[in-house]
């Protein structure tokens, strides 16, 4: 990954120090960052309206495992 995050699967990977303490510098932190549009949910065009919202398979349960490991 040297000087871009995107790795070779086309996943953004970076890594960030905390700022604070020095433990919290050097403690990794994992979290999940998702874009909604195509990858939670189906790409609608000009989404608007609630009843068009369609999660991707497997979607809602990555959210939920994500949540139930405490990962922010």
């Amino acid at each position: 990954m040297p000087n871009h995050p995107i790795d070779a699967n086309g996943m953004w990977r970076e890594r960030r120090k905390l700022r604070g303490s020095a433990a919290a510098a050097t403690t990794p932190h994992a979290a999940l960052f998702l874009d909604r549009d195509g990858t939670v949910i189906e790409l609608i065009p000009y989404l608007s309206r609630p009843d068009e919202v369609r999660p991707l398979p497997g979607a809602v349960a990555l959210i939920a495992h994500a949540n139930e490991l405490g990962l922010p």
